[in-house]
């Protein structure tokens, strides 16, 4: 006789904030292979990509990270450095936006994006003044 193994899916589910917030114009990879300005957000940029809007949702899924988002903390770019500065650092890494924006930063690696806008990566001058 076999037993049947119960095994747990991990499913992703689209939330409706992102989903209402999103204006899939463009990808993430033609994003990459544009010339950027200190005035192109990383925020505005990502929130074109419906790349950006799966990023968010892989830390809900139960398999691909361990100790799981249950909810969101914070959403928007503004909303997850106010998370990091008031709120514990394991919030602030768990939470799905941060997750998103940094797996974007990673992917849009030709600039520097700590102040959440596009920065050379040669652009010195404005690491002085990094909080961080």
């Amino acid at each position: 006789m076999v037993e049947k193994q119960h095994t747990l899916a991990s499913i992703i589910a689209i939330c409706p904030l992102p989903t209402s917030r999103a204006r899939f114009k463009t990808t993430i990879t033609s994003i990459r292979g544009k010339t950027l300005t200190k005035s192109d957000s990383l925020e505005e940029l990502a929130s074109q990509t419906s790349t950006f809007l799966l990023l968010h949702e892989f830390p809900h899924a139960l398999s691909l990270v361990s100790g799981y988002v249950k909810g969101d903390n914070a959403y928007s770019w503004s909303k997850c450095l106010e998370l990091a500065d008031r709120g514990s650092v394991q919030t602030a890494i768990s939470n799905a936006d941060s997750f998103a924006f940094f797996a974007t930063a990673m992917f849009l690696d030709t600039y520097t994006w700590y102040t959440g806008q596009a920065l050379p990566r040669d652009d010195h001058g404005e690491l002085e003044q990094c909080r961080f």
